[in-house]
């Protein structure tokens, strides 16, 4: 096998996780783990540890963008984001579950406690929550932006308008630009 990064042949075997085995890229660091290996450590893992919240612990993650061949059937690999504090993606092959993980994105998943988690992260919705997320972020980016110090003002009288059994009234009344005539 080749490293699907790199391209170097100095792979090996190793174990990263009480008997799961990966295949490691002694050049980058990159680590293939073949969904056989994966699923047989999680039937033994027991439980699904609980989400650690945005731990302090930090590994420099090299989030490889560059498209990947799966090393088992040859298919190309699918990006999945991580989300939940965590800015990579991992590598995943749909057709026979092998995940490739860059450096260090499997100590990244194991200080989350994440690691038990793949296939949740790699379902249609824990993807769609990330992309709801981000949305989020983005909106209140730009209304931040907009409204500036006003903006925590604006968001409270939505809030309390929202909550009003005449809100069309209201609206109405705000949009009027004389009102009193």
């Amino acid at each position: 096998m080749k490293c699907l990064v790199c391209n170097s042949e100095s792979i090996f075997e190793k174990v990263v996780e009480e008997k799961l085995r990966v295949k490691e890229c002694k050049e980058c660091g990159g680590q293939w783990v073949p969904s056989s290996q994966y699923y047989s450590w999680l039937e033994r893992h027991g439980p699904v540890l609980p989400e650690v919240q945005y731990s302090e612990v930090t590994y420099e993650v090299i989030d490889s963008q560059n498209a990947k061949l799966c090393p088992d059937c040859g298919r190309i690999l699918l990006r999945f984001k991580i989300g939940h504090g965590l800015q990579f993606s991992l590598d995943h092959c749909s057709s026979c579950n092998g995940v490739w993980f860059d450096k260090n994105e499997w100590k990244a998943l194991v200080s989350r406690n994440l690691h038990d988690e793949l296939p949740r992260i790699f379902s249609t919705e824990w993807q769609k929550h990330i992309r709801n997320e981000e949305k989020t972020r983005y909106y209140e980016e730009v209304y931040s932006t907009k409204f500036g110090d006003q903006y925590n003002r604006i968001k409270e009288f939505k809030q309390w308008l929202d909550d009003q059994e005449r809100k069309p009234a209201i609206l109405a009344f705000l949009a009027d630009p004389d009102p009193y005539k």
